[in-house]
């Protein structure tokens, strides 16, 4: 026979084949069928099957036929088609197969199958939660649900508690009961048997909670003095049933009437005020609960009591003041109290008061004592007195001084007796002053005030009366001098112009202002077209436009409008004017021998529109003469050489106009030379220099030169010309050439070069951005590259040194750019990062250093930045740690050594002994621009005896981390990647979890198998699923998109699809998926989340982005516990 391997499931449509040889015996004697060989034995797990093939030999040749029966069928049965003979394994334990082959004729042959169905054990489901049970309660725990048993068998449940002191336990089939006796906590171990004696076990906290404080009898009121503190012992008014140490507080209902403190178990009451408060203590066990009484104290009345002093008072007659007495008495019981006054002089001011307001009315000149009274409210009382003088009063205003408008030359008096009186009725004396005697002035006589008219403009005219002891009283009064208008002086000539020609005017001579006023002007012409004019200022510009007569009107106009005229005649006559050039005739090169052309009547005009005759000379015959004929002038070349031809404009009246034009007669051109050496030139970054390369040029023929330059090294310094002036502008240290090109007329060319060197004054370095705050273990280090934190503006390269400010916490080493931190104790320090310029100028940055001890049982991110990132930014990506922390709280992964370093392909190198349990480099990076990729991430290093990561690295596109972070994705999109870090779509398939995994073509049906996954797919609303198998993995988009997702047309929006949408879920089953790859999890901390319908799911790409290729692809190095490596898992 042959069979399938122990444990193999058989295909559906896959044969088992084996050679069947019917031996044909040409015999009469009938013999038994016999078996071909030894039948294997066969291991087969319950509920599976194996299939194995009957093979006989019949020595007669004859056609044979087959049955099969199990000597255990609860064990094993078995069934036979034909020559396959199929066992189904029932249960653990041993049967025996039996495989008879019978001929035609009755005899039998006979074959035994050995069938082993092996005991598998059972094994843990999910994790039981933590309970709380009051102390004196039992609680039960079905613990059916969190054991599975492989084969099916029946299970049994024993359970112990780590702490029986705290609560015992007892188990009842599936039910665990747990009873607490005491405060505190215990671990229940459950331990699921199965007949076989295998076992699995779980372990969940059972928490007795602690119980509060009770008070005992009842503390009495006391009755306390002021001065005089009343102590009362707390400890016999409160027990504890946990018998815990208790201790003790006290407030007061009324801090005015009695404070209270406590030391120990003793309350100290200190009387303030009369009343009563009520005194509540609390006693507080060492876990925060706490009991309360509440008692009375009294605190007896007390007699009121001045306060300060009241200070004398000065009182007007007919101006009452009052005194508010309250600030000057206090109630040390804090009683109301009400108040009487009396005056000692009530001849010279009386009093009254209203509650604490005592008003004192002056009556006469003189001084009266006034005495105050405070009484309480149960008769007892204080006194103060002090004293009110009645002053002098000032003389006072009567009416009002009536505005006046004074002339220059007619002063203006007034009598100021009636504007005035005393209340005492002293004598006055009146005095008087001009706010601007530039426009009027004044002066006194007894009670008359005379105001003498100065100039236009008003002033205020200040009047004081004065009493015979100097007190006063003043009016005020406006005087005005009115505006009086310009005047002419003398007569504006009349004036005879040529047309076209100016005539100006000053008319500043011609009119004056009597108030000294300045003056304005405007001009006007009867007749434009005759003369136009325009004004200036005080200049009259008269413009002659044709032959006539005009008449101008001009007009001097003071501030307020206020106006004198004058008129002159202009007469505006035609003379002759000379023809006159037009532009300049171009100078002319030509060959010996040769003859230009030139119509000269283009570069003439004559202004009255006359005639033009033409004609022309020449300085030098022997180089060029000239012929005219009409307005052309024709010039033929002698000789080399230059002359200079003058040509002759004249009109009918003999008015002539010239111009000139030079002639050179050339030779054959000859190239520019260069003269001297252009200096080499230095200069400053961003600073310029000219320089004038005529000097360092000539030219044989005396031809012009125009010049161009380049520069060698732009990004050192660039160049420019203008005329024969070369600018060089500085831009970065460095050195350049300079070449400058000197070119004649008909484009020969020389060359000239100049060395420039470009240097800066050395500067600082600066910092850059933050070093963010780290956290690490006593005995553990971390690396930081902090050159990505200090640039240097001159480019120059950097050495760095650090220092810590406690070093009993934390030590510090350098090596290049990379800053080791080792903590050594648990506390706070502060490192100090100094970066160093080759000319000593240096920059700083500091951060902060936390050692501290972490939880056991507490899974720990440890987050590197390897590039700067905002303050909002390092929240969110630690935000996003702090999520993932929490969901893998109870994961405890073995400590990695790394031999001291560690890097992803690489990239991304950290110095580092001990990472306990994830690192995870975060970069900001150039990926690929806006849009397309917005991070990639994945574990670089996993451990050998699990292949959970220990090391990874988070990439994020610089060009699209702003726009996500704006749209308040950042946090959901760190959270994805750092899933795919953590081994979600990235560690899937080194595990064996990913089943029939998608090419980028063909869309196959991939899938999740984890188990708990799967439980938790179904309770989502999968358990309907008809789409294909479970969990649905994306089979579709790019090699970072497929086999690593969950398949978004079947989950919508949940965060671990490959879109990113607006606050996707952290479901369940990406928290068991993690569970699935070996991680302990709180299934707990699950977002709220259903599958969507088909409707739903559909609209999944509604505002979304694609993640597009966020799988990190990066060989994968599996290391063992003390850091060395197995093996490198390929990309």
């Amino acid at each position: 026979m042959t069979g399938s391997g122990a444990g193999r499931r058989h295909r559906p449509g896959a044969t088992t084949a084996a050679l069947i040889v019917l031996g044909v015996v040409a015999c009469e004697n009938p013999q038994p069928p016999t078996a071909c060989g030894p039948a294997p034995r066969l291991t087969v797990n319950a509920g599976e099957q194996a299939t194995v093939t009957a093979c006989f030999n019949d020595p007669n040749g004859d056609m044979l036929a087959y049955s099969a029966m199990s000597s255990n069928p609860g064990v094993a049965t078995v069934s036979i088609a034909g020559t396959t003979v199929t066992v189904s394994a029932v249960a653990p334990g041993d049967a025996s197969v039996t495989v008879t082959a019978s001929d035609p004729g009755g005899l039998q042959g006979q074959q035994i199958l050995p069938v082993m169905v092996p005991n598998r054990p059972p094994m843990p489901r999910g994790t039981i939660g933590s309970i709380t049970v009051q102390v004196g309660r039992t609680e039960s725990v079905d613990v059916s649900s969190y054991f599975a048993e492989p084969d099916g068998e029946a299970l049994t449940y024993s359970a112990t508690s780590s702490n029986p002191a705290v609560a015992t336990v007892l188990s009842a089939g599936s039910t665990v009961r747990v009873t607490a006796l005491a405060k505190g906590t215990t671990t229940v171990t459950v331990t699921a048997t199965d007949p076989g004696g295998l076992s699995a076990t779980q372990t969940f906290l059972s928490m007795v909670p602690n119980r509060s404080p009770e008070p005992v009898g009842t503390i009495p009121d006391e009755t306390v003095e002021v001065g005089d503190p009343v102590t009362v012992d707390l400890s016999p008014y409160f027990t504890d049933p946990d018998g815990d140490a208790l201790r003790y507080t006290a407030r007061s209902s009324n801090r005015r009437v009695a404070r209270v403190s406590v030391s120990g178990s003793v309350v100290t009451i200190t009387a303030v005020a009369k009343g009563t408060a009520n005194v509540t203590t609390t006693a507080t066990d060492s876990e925060g609960l706490s009991a309360t009484q509440t008692f009375e104290s009294m605190v007896p009345n007390r007699s009121p009591e001045p306060e300060g002093t009241i200070p004398d008072e000065t009182v007007e007659v007919g101006e009452p003041i009052t005194v508010d007495l309250s600030p000057y008495f206090t109630d040390p019981d804090g009683d109301p109290l009400t108040y009487t006054a009396r005056s000692s002089n009530t001849s010279v001011a009386r009093v009254s008061v209203s509650g604490s307001v005592v008003t004192i009315t002056a009556i006469a000149k003189g001084t009266a004592s006034i005495t105050t009274t405070a009484t309480d409210n149960e008769g007892l009382s204080a006194t103060q007195a002090f004293e009110s003088a009645v002053p002098n009063r000032s003389p006072e205003p009567v009416g009002t001084i009536p505005d006046e408008t004074v002339e220059v030359g007619d002063p203006v008096t007034v009598d100021l007796s009636s504007y005035f009186t005393d209340p005492d009725g002293d004598p006055l004396s009146y005095t008087a002053r001009s706010s601007n005697t530039r426009v009027a002035t004044v002066s006194v006589s007894g009670s008359t005030v005379t105001i003498t008219a100065v100039a236009r403009g008003s002033a205020d005219i200040t009047i004081t009366a004065t009493d015979s002891e100097g007190l006063s009283a003043t009016q005020t009064f406006e005087s005005t001098v009115p505006n009086r208008r310009p005047e002419p002086v003398g007569t504006i000539p009349d004036e005879t112009i040529d047309v076209g020609e100016e005539l100006t005017v000053d008319l500043s001579s011609y009119f004056t202002d009597p108030d000294g006023d300045d003056l304005t002007y405007t001009a006007s012409s009867s007749r434009t077209n005759v003369a136009r004019v325009s004004v200036s200022g005080s200049t009259l510009t008269i413009t002659a436009r044709t032959a006539g007569r005009a008449t101008i009107t001009i007009t001097a106009r003071d501030p307020e409008g206020l106006t004198a005229s004058q008129r002159a005649t202009v007469t505006v006559q035609q003379p002759n004017r000379a023809p006159q050039p037009v532009g300049a005739i171009p100078a002319q090169t030509l060959d010996p021998n040769a003859t230009r052309s030139i119509n000269v009547s283009q570069y003439f005009t004559d202004p009255d529109g006359d005639a033009l005759t033409y004609s022309a000379t020449s300085s030098n015959t022997s180089v060029a003469t000239v012929t005219v004929l009409g307005s052309t002038v024709t010039i033929r070349a002698v000789a080399p050489g230059s002359a200079t031809i003058t040509i002759t404009a004249r009109d009918p009246e003999g008015l002539t106009a010239t111009q000139l034009a030079g002639v050179t007669v050339r030779q054959p051109n000859r190239a520019p030379r260069p003269v001297g050496t252009i200096p080499a030139q230095t200069l400053n970054p961003n600073a310029s220099l000219a320089i004038n390369v005529s000097q360092y040029f000539t030219d044989p023929d005396g031809d012009p030169l125009t010049y161009t330059a380049t520069s060698s090294n732009t990004g050192v310094a660039t160049v420019s010309v203008s005329g024969s002036t070369v600018t060089v502008t500085g831009h970065a240290n460095g050195g350049a050439t300079i070449t400058i090109t000197a070119r004649d007329p008909e484009g020969l060319t020389a060359t000239q070069l100049a060395d420039v060197t470009v240097r800066q004054p050395n500067r600082a370095p600066r910092p850059v951005g933050t070093i963010p705050a780290q956290t690490l273990n006593p005995n553990a280090s971390l690396a930081i590259n902090v050159s990505q934190y200090f640039t240097d503006p001159d480019g120059d390269p950097l050495t760095y040194t650090a220092t810590s400010s406690n070093t009993g916490v934390a030590t510090v080493s350098v090596s290049g750019s990379t800053v080791t931190v080792t903590g050594h104790a648990n506390g706070g320090a502060t490192i100090t990062i100094t970066a160093r310029d080759p000319g000593g100028l240096t920059a700083t940055q500091t951060f902060p250093v936390t050692v501290a001890d972490r939880e056991s049982g507490s899974f720990d991110i440890d987050l590197v930045f390897a590039t700067a990132v905002t303050s909002t930014q390092e929240r969110a990506f630690r935000e996003a740690a702090q999520g993932w922390m929490a969901v893998l709280a109870e994961s405890e992964l073995t400590d990695h050594q790394t031999g001291g370093s560690i890097d992803c392909g690489g990239d991304y190198a950290q110095s580092v002994g001990t990472i306990d349990d994830l690192m995870i480099v975060a970069a900001v990076v150039d990926i690929d621009g806006p849009g397309g990729i917005l991070g990639r991430a994945g574990p670089c290093w996993v451990r050998l005896e699990n292949l959970l990561p220990i090391f990874g690295v988070m990439e994020f596109d610089e060009a699209d981390l702003e726009r996500v972070e704006r749209d308040g994705r950042l946090e959901p999109l760190i959270l994805h990647e750092m899933g795919h870090v953590l081994g979600i779509g990235t560690l899937w398939g080194h595990h064996g979890l990913l089943r029939n995994p998608s090419s980028q073509s063909d869309a196959a049906d991939t899938h999740f198998t984890g188990r708990l996954a799967t439980g938790a797919f179904d309770a989502a609303g999968g358990d309907g699923y008809t789409g294909g198998a479970k969990v649905p993995v994306e089979n579709t988009g790019g090699p970072g998109t497929h086999n690593s997702h969950w398949r978004a047309s079947v989950f919508g929006n949940e965060l671990m699809i490959g879109w990113l949408r607006d606050s996707p879920p952290m479901s369940a089953i990406t928290i068991q998926s993690l569970a699935d790859l070996g991680y302990t999890v709180d299934a707990g901390l699950a977002d709220a989340y259903r599958l969507p319908d088909a409707a739903g799911a559909a609209s999944i790409r509604e505002n979304a982005i694609d993640l597009g290729n966020d799988i990190l692809g990066n060989p994968i190095v599996v290391v063992d516990r003390n850091g060395r490596i197995v093996r490198v898992i390929p990309p």
